[in-house]
């Protein structure tokens, strides 16, 4: 049966040294589901999408990369 890729996109985690990332690093591994949050309100990016694991924010998606995952996020597409 064909299975449609859910890849859209691969970047390098923005922030990641300005959170807590580091409590959670031993838990990150290639395919580690994460969190993904919109921060609509966010001051500095109107579409920043906040990455999170555990409930530990570990960073954002980088903004040059954020556009399509805010509309796919707002249009509700999981």
């Amino acid at each position: 049966m064909f299975e449609p890729s859910r890849h859209v996109s691969s970047f390098f985690l923005a922030g990641f040294q300005h959170h807590d990332g580091a409590l959670v690093f031993d838990k990150l591994k290639v395919g580690t589901q994460l969190e993904l949050a919109a921060e609509r309100d966010n001051p500095y990016d109107s579409n920043a999408m906040a990455l999170s694991l555990d409930g530990v924010m570990i960073g954002y998606v980088p903004k040059s990369e954020n556009a399509l995952l805010s509309i796919l996020d707002y249009y509700g597409h999981e």
